[in-house]
């Protein structure tokens, strides 16, 4: 099971997010929304996520200046934004994928599968270096 945050300054954005997580992804559990920036990045150093859904355009910082404030990311990204122009600053800070509101559920579903084998392969390269 993946445990993941969803930060999106838009409520309905993340009700609408869970849902589909509800009908696409019985192995995610969402354990908070978060509504700006800020709180999305406290809540990454006290809940310690496997995922983060993330909105890049928020009031005050984007998602881009949270990520660029953490102290590490040890945590997939999945974008989810209204705006398709952040497309290759997102992969090439190793986003898992960019999502495009209204999210498509076969493209959440790929997305997430895509999460849980990168989340697998680092387990288990850090079991591998401990050995």
């Amino acid at each position: 099971m993946l445990k993941a945050l969803i930060v999106d300054d838009e409520l309905m954005g993340c009700q609408a997010l869970k849902k589909l997580l509800e009908l696409y992804a019985q192995d995610i559990y969402i354990m908070q929304f978060c509504h700006s920036a800020d709180e999305g990045a406290r809540a990454i150093q006290v809940l310690n996520p496997d995922l983060v859904f993330l909105d890049i355009q928020m009031p005050g910082k984007s998602g881009f200046d949270m990520l660029d404030g953490l102290e590490r990311i040890d945590f997939e990204v999945i974008f989810t934004t209204g705006f398709d122009h952040y497309a290759v600053k997102a992969f090439k800070i190793g986003a898992v994928d960019y999502l495009l509101k209204p999210i498509d559920g076969d493209e959440l579903e790929a997305a997430i599968q895509r999460a849980s084998e990168r989340k697998k392969k680092k387990k288990s390269s850090a079991q591998n270096v401990e050995v």
